[in-house]
């Protein structure tokens, strides 16, 4: 079970829903945090619904060492 990326309790899982890629939509699952809220997580990684987002990380990552 996945954890809330703010305060790490685990998620309670709500029901499986998709999210709109540039391809089309892709499976994804509705989390809730009862303390921070809804959190839709892809089943697929982000980097291969959204592959320039890896690009982009790579470059952040440059420009703060």
């Amino acid at each position: 079970m996945p954890e809330c990326n703010i305060c790490a309790k685990k998620l309670k899982f709500l029901k499986n829903t998709t999210i709109q890629g540039p391809t089309g939509e892709y499976p994804a699952k509705d989390y809730e945090c009862l303390d921070h809220g809804l959190f839709t997580i892809p089943e697929k990684p982000i980097s291969e619904i959204w592959p320039w987002i890896k690009k982009d990380i790579e470059k952040a990552k440059a420009i703060t060492l």
